[in-house]
């Protein structure tokens, strides 16, 4: 059963949702950080109790070391997954060539905000105590120290998909 389009969003552009996309990666590394923190906090508590056998000592003690392994390749899976998902549903719009400039404006504005999550991140991956956990994520790290340059490809590739569609007559 095919729904019709207007029952599910009623989004005149998705330009915008490169916005979307850098608020929700954005929001994902910086929860890894923080989950990672509570993580190894509560795992040196755990390593220092007298009640718990040596056995369960010893496996918080291994996780902990995969856990941030584990958080870094699941970055970078959410990542690609969430700019895939920001080009497909902008394929499933329908935008007017007309808003091509508003669209580079907008643009424009989510990669200064992108250097601005950067910032943002780096302070928060350099404070005292978050720094030890965030040197454990080498690629979420590169990722968004370089975030104004990954969303360039993901929000250029938005950009065409919309407006080439539109151009070529609607694609539908």
């Amino acid at each position: 059963m095919k729904l019709p389009k207007k029952c599910c969003f009623k989004k005149k552009g998705a330009v915008s949702d490169i916005i979307f996309i850098m608020i929700i990666i954005f929001v994902i590394a910086i929860t890894m950080i923080i989950s990672i923190k509570i993580f190894t906090e509560t795992n040196n508590e755990l390593q220092q109790m007298t009640l718990i056998p040596n056995q369960s000592k010893q496996l918080m003690s291994d996780w902990d070391d995969k856990v941030a392994s584990l958080f870094n390749g699941m970055f970078l899976f959410l990542f690609m997954g969430v700019i895939i998902a920001g080009v497909v549903l902008a394929s499933r719009v329908e935008v007017s060539p007309g808003f091509f400039v508003v669209g580079i404006i907008v643009f424009i504005i989510a990669i200064a905000l992108a250097a601005i999550f950067a910032n943002i991140y780096n302070e928060i991956s350099q404070n005292d105590q978050l720094k030890e956990q965030a040197d454990r994520f080498s690629i979420m790290n590169f990722i968004m120290e370089n975030f104004p340059t990954f969303m360039l490809i993901p929000g250029t590739l938005i950009l065409i998909v919309l407006y080439a569609k539109a151009r070529a007559g609607g694609g539908q």
